[in-house]
């Protein structure tokens, strides 16, 4: 679960976080604003790594200085990176 203010007291809504890929840091273990995830692919882009990972009904980057070499991996969200935007919802097709 990934904890942050929305600014409404109370609310209990659906939420979309954005955070640049370099923000997000690959940590060794679960804790308080941590997605477990999965790496689908990645690129050295010469300076950094960037990979493709699937968690928490999401697919998004991040960019590392050092080569991940699980699948499986923990993300942490810095509270003080996210910016949180209300969910849209998408009328069914």
């Amino acid at each position: 679960m990934i904890k942050a203010n929305t600014g409404r007291n109370g609310a209990d809504e659906k939420v979309v976080i954005a955070v640049r890929p370099e923000r997000l840091q690959i940590v060794g273990s679960a804790g308080e604003n941590v997605v477990q995830a999965t790496v689908q692919g990645g690129s050295y882009l010469g300076s950094v790594y960037q990979y493709e990972l699937t968690g928490a009904g999401s697919t998004f980057r991040v960019q590392t200085a050092r080569e991940v070499a699980d699948k499986h991996v923990f993300v942490y969200v810095p509270p003080e990176a996210s910016t949180l935007f209300a969910a849209q919802s998408r009328p069914q097709a």
